[in-house]
């Protein structure tokens, strides 16, 4: 028996019978190119705590030395 978490148990489908999560995954596998994401990290800045590595800061490095 597959377990169930509650955001899956939360999902209503759609009018046109897909789920939030469904149209949410769509979207997310976007192409974006290798520039939009660098400008991303560089605005956003994002950190990931289970990661210690500075992206951000390593790709301003990398397109400084460039």
């Amino acid at each position: 028996m597959q377990e169930m978490t509650l955001e899956e148990g939360d999902q209503k489908p759609a009018a046109d019978g897909t789920s939030d999560s469904e149209e949410s995954q769509a979207s997310s596998d976007e192409v974006i190119s290798k520039e939009e994401l660098e400008r991303f990290i560089l605005k956003e800045r994002p950190s990931f705590e289970d990661i210690p590595l500075d992206f951000p800061l390593f790709l301003e490095k990398r397109l400084n030395e460039g």
